[in-house]
């Protein structure tokens, strides 16, 4: 039995697929650390969270759907500081952000197919999502000891209660 009957891919294909995303990944790694350092006039956003905890935002992921794929795609502008929040303009306001971009570059971001018979939580974007929001903690908890390093406290302090 050839590797298609088996129900596996073909490694050349498994391969180029991990390696596309891998690439779209770090794009949206890339805009976090831009974000998170400054860097290309990019800029974090500190402010409170539902508790009135400083919290920093550097990219907020977010799932825009487009046609039959589900784009990773950043919820918050690093350059104007406008964050999207969920609800029923969220998709206008991301496709507003990221729409002209996608359509230029759709390899851009991660894609994942839109049709998914799962729990939401378990659609491939969300599982994605989460895992690199693993990777963006440990940034930020790098980022944090440095600053308290070459500081002596952290920028978000100032906004403790």
């Amino acid at each position: 039995m050839d590797q298609y009957h088996a129900g596996t891919k073909p490694q050349g294909l498994a391969t180029k697929i991990d390696s596309a995303r891998q690439r779209q990944t770090e794009n949206l790694r890339n805009y976090h650390l831009d974000s998170l350092y400054g860097r290309n006039g990019a800029n974090s956003l500190i402010h409170e969270d539902k508790e009135g905890r400083p919290v920093t935002t550097t990219v907020n992921v977010m799932g825009l759907q487009v046609g039959d794929k589900i784009y990773n795609v950043p919820g918050y502008n690093n350059k104007t500081g406008e964050m999207v929040e969920e609800g029923p303009e969220m998709r206008q306001k991301l496709l507003g952000m990221w729409g002209a971009q996608i359509e230029a570059n759709p390899d851009m971001f991660p894609s994942f197919d839109a049709k998914f018979d799962g729990p939401i939580q378990d659609h491939p974007a969300n599982i994605a999502a989460r895992n690199l929001h693993g990777v963006i903690d440990e940034d930020m908890k790098q980022f944090q000891t440095l600053q308290q390093v070459t500081t002596g406290h952290l920028a978000a302090d100032a906004n403790n209660k």
